[in-house]
């Protein structure tokens, strides 16, 4: 995973231009990342994305509704989609429950109280993203020649500080490929 100051240009079927960014994001930051750039050409599957977050105006049309991961979903890799998607359902369930059989009202009163834990799920996906992707630039490690565990000489015990990976205090939190502010 990496982050890009500027949107990625490419198109979803292109493999060639995907395996290109790859390298120009990782290219020379370590002999070992070096090694698995190589493989790049040889590996027979491959898959490259933008971690996206959906953000429709209304989870609602006509008699149909979304609930969860198909309306209001965080973003991949932060977690909360599922706690999410519950809550929406125990919501939807209680208007429609009360709105003898108005499913538009039902709707509207699921939206309007579903909003506020969508938003703040979509601030913390937002903001756990911009943590665990790393900012462009070379690696997260103190030598930017050998990101944070690669060096197989370090082990790490528990409670030993030294033995764990750095962070670079200079992270940037912002401009994480795919993801917009609401």
């Amino acid at each position: 995973m990496f982050r890009s100051k500027h949107e990625l240009q490419y198109h979803h079927r292109d493999v060639m231009r995907q395996k290109e960014l790859l390298r120009d994001a990782f290219s020379g930051m370590h002999p070992t990342i070096d090694g698995w750039l190589e493989e790049l050409d040889r590996t027979p599957t491959f898959y490259f994305d933008s971690i996206t977050q959906l953000q429709l105006q209304t989870w609602s049309r006509g008699r149909v509704t979304l609930v969860g991961d198909a309306g209001y979903c965080p973003g991949p890799a932060v977690g909360g989609s599922t706690s999410l998607s519950v809550l929406g359902a125990y919501v939807l369930a209680g208007e429609l429950a009360q709105a003898d059989g108005d499913y538009a009202r039902a709707f509207a009163s699921y939206e309007q109280q579903m909003a506020a834990p969508v938003r703040r799920s979509r601030a913390f996906a937002r903001t756990a993203a911009k943590t665990i992707v790393p900012a462009p630039g070379p690696g997260l490690g103190a030598d930017p020649r050998r990101p944070a565990g690669l060096d197989a000489s370090r082990r790490a015990h528990p409670g030993d500080r030294e033995a764990q990976p750095r962070r670079r205090a200079d992270v940037r939190l912002d401009a994480v490929q795919g993801l917009h502010p609401l």
